[in-house]
């Protein structure tokens, strides 16, 4: 009788010994097969972009009016809209401080008016953009609600803002800074901060988080395999430099725009609109995946 526990014991031990093995298995085989988390491809991106942005007329209507918006805001400040800088006005954050809104809002007239300009551009960047980046999330999904975008948009702002200031800061600290140590090549500053800081705004505004988390992510997010999010950035700053470097419209222009550098400026504003949507199109495919 003593020996039958025993037997028993060594008949269930092979057993209990082979499920974990069949486990391992069947675990080894997962973890081979589940696809690394990536980024979609650019030009897939870029392709359902336009299908968005363009399919809503809400949106270029939204587009439309920020850049009306935006160039009234520069032309109280006593900036002159020629077509080169009208086409610059809607470029993505952090791109639009280097080429609109760093020098208009920080450098010129006396501390306080400094900060006027500053809390005025933030403002409006704040709201045109979260407007854009909800209208954009709201147009993939086909479920555009004026409540939910307007019940968002508060903390979404004043999220954007804050985080506009500290790009402010970032960026008049490098202009300082990079020239006496890099020279002319300090200009590789602007693809840099487009590649780091782009998706920031993105996941802040899609996400609600804050400002902290929102970095992190967004850098979690371009350093996943297979991105193509450096050819994104670099192609980006290219195309603003060209804008910034070469107008249709010759070298002298008048003050107040006219129709053909009106129609520009409107060309200009659906193709940032669009890399807007290319971001926040991509960050939504890998939400799930970075956390």
């Amino acid at each position: 009788m003593a020996d039958r526990p025993r037997a028993s014991t060594a008949a269930a031990e092979p057993t209990a010994s082979a499920d974990p093995a069949r486990e391992d298995g069947s675990a080894e085989v997962d973890r081979s097969t589940r696809e690394e988390p990536h980024l979609p491809r650019v030009t897939e991106s870029l392709a359902r972009a336009l299908r968005t942005v363009g399919s809503s007329p809400l949106l270029l209507t939204m587009a439309f009016v920020s850049l009306l918006s935006t160039w009234g805001l520069f032309a109280s400040l006593g900036v002159e809209g020629d077509p080169r800088f009208l086409a610059l006005l809607m470029a993505i954050s952090p791109a639009h401080l280097f080429f609109t809104d760093g020098s208009v809002a920080v450098f010129g007239g006396s501390p306080v008016a400094a900060l006027g300009r500053l809390a005025g551009l933030a403002a409006l960047r704040a709201v045109t953009f979260t407007l854009l980046i909800l209208l954009i999330e709201g147009t993939r999904r086909s479920e555009i609600s004026g409540r939910r975008i307007v019940g968002r948009l508060p903390r979404a702002a004043a999220t954007f803002a804050t985080l506009y200031l500290g790009e402010v800061v970032l960026v008049v600290v490098l202009s300082a800074v990079l020239p006496a140590v890099l020279g002319q090549f300090s200009v590789v500053v602007i693809p840099a901060a487009i590649y780091f800081l782009a998706l920031a705004p993105v996941v802040v505004t899609v996400e609600g988080v804050s400002i902290r988390e929102g970095l992190v992510r967004g850098l979690r997010a371009v350093r996943l395999p297979r991105t193509g999010h450096l050819g994104l950035a670099l192609g980006y700053f290219v195309f603003l430099y060209l804008a910034a470097a070469i107008s249709p419209f010759g070298p002298l222009s008048p003050a107040t725009p006219t129709v053909l550098a009106w129609a520009f400026a409107l060309l200009m504003t659906f193709l940032h609109v669009l890399v807007l949507g290319t971001l926040v199109l991509r960050w939504v495919a890998v939400r799930d995946q970075v956390a």
